[in-house]
């Protein structure tokens, strides 16, 4: 797997001397490191295979390809990655935009900032609470 900046410079800090450098960067313990590290950082419930997910996520949002984050996985198959990525509300709201004005309607401000509050929250409006 391709390592970025980040990723190399965090691996350097866990072992400063390059002449040690060698080898797996994790020869025993990692499942008590992960825990150590999800202890101090008090993050609930987290499994490191959460983080493989988060990842194909964090990837897909930020433009990169199905098969990008398919290859950096090691999934054979499309479907398993979709499984792992999964795009942000705001991508979502993003992709539904993209079509707004195709069909020529008359404007109404209510409506129109009414649908402006809902793309910008999770609740969905009652269709009673749009004035005409």
């Amino acid at each position: 797997m391709p390592l970025n900046k980040d990723a190399v410079e965090a691996l350097c800090h866990i072992q400063p001397d390059a002449a040690k450098r060698i080898g797996r960067v994790f020869r025993e313990g990692f499942d008590e490191a992960i825990k150590a590290a999800v202890t101090r950082a008090k993050i609930a419930d987290l499994r490191f295979h959460d983080l493989r997910h988060t990842n194909a996520s964090t990837l897909l949002n930020a433009g990169r390809s199905l098969k990008e984050v398919q290859e950096i996985l090691g999934h054979k198959d499309f479907r398993m990655t979709l499984r792992y990525a999964h795009l942000s509300k705001s991508h979502l709201v993003s992709a539904v935009t993209a079509i707004e004005g195709i069909a020529s309607l008359p404007k109404r401000p209510a409506v129109d900032d009414m649908a402006h509050k809902m793309a910008q929250s999770d609740a969905h409006a009652d269709p009673k609470t749009l004035t005409h």
